[in-house]
């Protein structure tokens, strides 16, 4: 278990991140990146032994020879590109779990908090996503089927850590923490294994649940389940919710926020 929270090495400076559509070899990343990656791990090992820079106490796994790999350098001040006089600057490096990795990024991107998370790293095991509107069975479906290992990821039930109480009864001003706990449940699933995870979401539209199910190699269910029974299972203050999962299923989904 982890023994400390997460104590990233960062520094905020006036540059723009690097273009991730471009491919790892444009970026910097080609072959000599990798043979300097495995200098700087093997060097933080011989220092530090087998665990994440960041003070979480994780072990960190090289991938040498042939073991999964959740290892990753971080360059402690944001660069550029490989152009930049800072990537291959000696001290600017630090050796991270690929989960603490993408907090780190994500953090500094400013999208830590946000309902489309696609810095994502991609789960170990295998993931379901339940989709549907309010009241359509999606938490019940998943009562039905999962197995006593099996993990969960649920917003609402992100609330009750952020604030004490469930997403149905909680104060908007706690969604942002609330996303904060999901997604960063949703980053830990590149390194820790369950034998099945469900995730719950609404996502109305198909090209939504397109895009979460791609996000987390995932497999999707809709409940399909019409207004009118909707409106019947929940209590009144969630009503406008319902009408609003109905509203947004015709129009056209925008992508990621």
């Amino acid at each position: 278990m982890p023994s400390a929270p997460p104590r990233f090495k960062q520094e905020r400076v006036g540059r723009q991140p690097p273009d991730r559509k471009k491919s790892a070899h444009a970026r910097g990343y080609g072959k000599r990146w990798q043979k300097f990656r495995k200098v700087i791990i093997l060097e933080h090992i011989k220092e530090n032994g087998p665990v994440c820079g960041c003070g979480c106490g994780e072990r960190i796994i090289t991938g040498f020879p042939r073991h999964p790999d959740n290892a990753e350098i971080d360059h402690i001040k944001a660069v550029y590109g490989p152009d930049d006089p800072l990537f291959w600057k000696e001290g600017n490096h630090q050796v991270l779990r690929k989960s603490c990795h993408s907090l780190k990024t994500v953090a500094e991107d400013g999208g830590f908090g946000h309902t489309h998370p696609s810095w994502i790293p991609k789960p170990i095991s295998p993931v379901t996503i339940v989709c549907g509107a309010p009241g359509s069975g999606k938490n019940t479906h998943v009562e039905n089927n999962k197995r006593p290992y099996d993990k969960v990821i649920d917003l609402d039930e992100c609330f009750k850590i952020v604030c004490g109480q469930h997403g149905h009864r909680a104060q908007r001003q706690h969604l942002s923490g609330a996303l904060r706990v999901r997604n960063k449940m949703l980053a830990q699933l590149s390194e820790e294994a369950h034998s099945h995870v469900w995730f719950i979401v609404g996502a109305p539209t198909e090209a939504e649940r397109t895009w979460w199910a791609d996000l987390l190699s995932a497999d999707v269910i809709v409940m399909d389940t019409d207004i009118t029974t909707c409106l019947g299972r929940v209590d009144a203050q969630r009503t406008d919710a319902v009408h609003r999962y109905f509203s947004e299923k015709s129009r056209t989904w925008r992508g990621s926020c």
